[in-house]
């Protein structure tokens, strides 16, 4: 640890005077006040999707429309349309505005159009919505407006039918509908304040006010809560679209974090241990709060797929019986048991259900750091828990923290988990079990490659070369014990695990992540180019923090800040990384924090709280911005054929139209900022080995002080 002997900025154990709570809560009421505001201008669906020839193509089944004619701004339609829209959300009523001419030639059979509402598979009408024929004295194009109820219930987004009475003119072999000219999409609810969510405002509204008043009274400064604040509106206002159907559940959530936060306050005002257990229970209720949020079904569905696979055939030979699956072995352990258990209970496919169980290991992160500064601060755990409060709460209330577990349903939080533990293990110098959780890591998730070199080298530095080796070879054989079975024994279910798309089977993978690749991916720059840079830079930080690990002694302070460096250096410069993977930095940065929260150098500490929480920031806008960027395929039925096309960038209920209209710029910005971002970190991590290095040499310093006094 960095020992220094400059002063907490943050006052841990100060109770604030109630006569100046109020006057310097101030800043902070006006600061939420500003966030709160962003966050209905950016939840208001006021932007309407508009589709023109050049994209009505796009999103509609093949040859559904017709090249327009040269100069035309219209193009004409088949017999029959089929808009596929899926991922527009269907939260709220719909208005769809339909800009066409239903004028036909002299002697072709009046246009008659009928608008439907279909459900996939099959395209089977659900609804029909219109029936439009031509009214004698409007000629030329007209707007035809139909409103769609609200269907929360599915996942397909908007499908619609238009089928017409086809004609053909004199000379012209095609089969031709009317004449469309545009296609709008919008909320038929409009407003800053829409009536469906009023409920859900009000609850955002408080949840901000609790943050910054809990986060006030523990200590933190204005920048911190600016920050915690900017995070909750960015993430709400994305999430506005599913959440406003459950504000009842989100309103009791909240009252719960209300009274963990009261209660903790009436604990510190009568100076009573146990403060830690109030910030713990405010976690749950916030992961409460969001755990009905609105999932990343794609990957969701894969996942309720697999167990269900799995409890049909098995875990055992399970790359040959599904299809689908395509992670590490032993994820496939992990759904058996959970499936076996949720299908005895009664809630086999309930996604909050999965949510829940994996978010259970957040409470698990927070009681390894726990263990890790009760071993390492030299504090009690009566001081500690007194001081950990607002480092806790900066995890806890960070919303980037719940994201990926709690919101989205993912998995990169088991992981984590088990990377940290690794670490732990490393520290309480149980090499031989870190080794075997370190292989297991590695069948859970590649992604381990991001952070076991490290760790490898650090044990293989504490536990010699002999042992390391004698370790590895057993963790090996457990590796393939437990992997072998599901690949069914077959070398070519192992191959086609390696070479899928996602690992060796594509040579360039720009994947949904901002980065440096990223930024340069539509450039003059050579893809070989941005690849071998990045390449470069990877190896090189690798190697930089490979020499640090093994020619001094590491603390965990420092041990942990390389982790992070190493994370955000392959996030930022390699290929093949999605967007979530930044999610891996949350468990070591929480160390960081706290290490140097404890080790009290004020302006250094604030640096790396700032740091956190803009990598926080930056964490959910690239989980935002890249979800509605997806590729996907269209399949057509009539033809059997598909075609790849981007999905719907102008999300109705999310973006207004400054957001969609500066979408380049902001992708760039966020492209500039990771690399910002892996940079400050890499400079603060060379700013705490001096400290350190300053810190070490200071009893000798001392020493010498004394000697050339004496003489």
């Amino acid at each position: 640890m960095l020992k220094t002997s400059r002063v907490l900025p943050i006052r841990p154990a100060e109770v604030p005077q109630s006569n100046r709570i109020l006057t310097a809560g101030l800043p902070a009421l006006a600061l939420v006040s500003l966030c709160f505001g962003l966050f209905l201008f950016l939840s208001a669906p006021n932007y309407a999707i508009k589709f023109t020839p050049g994209r009505l193509d796009d999103y509609s089944t093949l040859y559904s429309f017709y090249p327009p004619e040269p100069g035309a701004d219209f193009s004409y339609t088949g017999e029959q349309v089929f808009f596929n829209l899926h991922q527009i959300p269907r939260y709220l009523p719909l208005k769809v505005s339909f800009d066409m001419s239903l004028d036909r030639p002299t002697g072709a059979a009046p246009a008659l159009v009928e608008i439907n509402e279909v459900n996939v598979p099959g395209y089977v009408i659900y609804k029909p919505l219109a029936k439009l024929e031509q009214v004698s004295g409007q000629n030329g194009f007209q707007t035809y407006s139909v409103i769609l109820p609200a269907r929360p219930d599915i996942k397909s987004g908007l499908i619609m039918q238009l089928k017409i009475n086809p004609f053909q003119a004199a000379g012209d072999e095609r089969v031709k509908g009317v004449q469309m000219r545009q296609v709008r999409i919008q909320a038929a609810d409009q407003g800053v304040v829409q009536s469906e969510a009023v409920l859900f405002s009000l609850v955002i509204l408080g949840l901000m006010l609790v943050i910054a008043a809990w986060c006030y009274l523990a200590g933190m400064g204005y920048v911190e809560i600016s920050l915690l604040s900017l995070i909750t509106a960015i993430t709400c206002a994305e999430q506005v679209q599913a959440m406003h159907l459950n504000g009842g559940w989100m309103a009791v959530c909240l009252a719960g974090l209300a009274i963990c936060c009261a209660g903790w306050w009436w604990q510190r005002k009568r100076d009573r241990p146990g403060e830690l257990a109030w910030v713990v229970a405010g976690v749950v209720f916030m992961a409460g709060l969001f755990i009905l949020g609105n999932t990343y079904y794609d990957d969701a569905k894969l996942y309720q797929d697999w167990i269900r696979d799995i409890l049909k055939f098995g875990p055992f030979d399970l790359y040959h019986n599904s299809i689908t699956f395509n992670y590490p072995p032993l994820i496939v352990y992990f759904f058996w048991v959970y499936g076996s258990i949720v299908s005895m209970l009664g809630l086999a496919g309930n996604m909050v259900a999965l949510k829940t169980v994996v978010s259970v290991a957040l409470l698990g992160i927070l009681w390894l750091a726990w263990r890790f500064l009760v071993e390492h601060s030299g504090l009690s755990k009566a001081v500690l828990d007194r001081k950990l409060v607002p480092v806790f709460l900066l995890f806890g209330l960070n919303l980037h923290t719940l994201y990926n577990p709690v919101i989205w349903g993912q998995t990169e939080l088991l992981l984590a988990f088990c990377l940290m533990g690794c670490l732990y293990l490393i520290y309480r110098q149980k090499y031989f079990i870190a080794l075997l959780v370190l292989g297991l890591c590695l069948l859970l998730k590649l992604q381990t490659i991001m952070v076991g070199p490290l760790l490898f080298l650090l044990i293989l530095k504490k536990y010699g070369w002999k042992r390391t080796i004698q370790g590895s070879l057993v963790t090996g054989g457990l590796m393939l014990a437990l992997a072998l079975p599901v690949f069914g024994f077959r070398a070519n279910e192992i191959t086609r695990y390696l070479f899928q798309a996602e690992l060796g089977g594509q040579t360039m993978n720009f994947s949904r992540v901002y980065n440096f690749p990223y930024l340069l991916k539509n450039t003059f720059v050579p893809v070989s180019v941005t690849t071998g840079i990045g390449l470069m830079v990877v190896i090189l930080v690798y190697l930089a923090l490979s020499r640090l690990i093994f020619s001094k002694e590491v603390n965990p302070f420092i041990m942990n800040f390389s982790i992070v460096l190493a994370i955000l250096t392959f996030f930022t410069f390699a290929l093949k990384v999605h967007e979530r993977y930044i999610y891996y930095t949350v468990p070591f940065m929480l160390l960081v924090v706290a290490y140097s929260y404890l080790d009290g150098d004020g302006k250094f500490s604030k640096q790396i709280r700032v740091l956190f929480l803009c990598l926080s920031l930056n964490g959910v806008l690239q989980l935002i911005f890249s979800r509605y960027t997806d590729y996907f395929a269209l399949h057509d039925l009539t033809t059997n054929t598909f075609k790849i096309i981007n999905s719907i960038h102008e999300n109705i209920y999310t973006w207004n139209g400054l957001l969609v209209e500066a979408r380049g710029g902001l992708e760039t910005t966020l492209n500039l900022a990771t690399i910002a971002l892996c940079a400050w970190t890499g400079y603060l991590l060379a700013q705490a080995i001096r400290l350190k290095q300053a810190t070490s040499r200071e009893p000798e310093r001392k020493a010498e002080l004394v000697n050339s006094t004496e003489g």
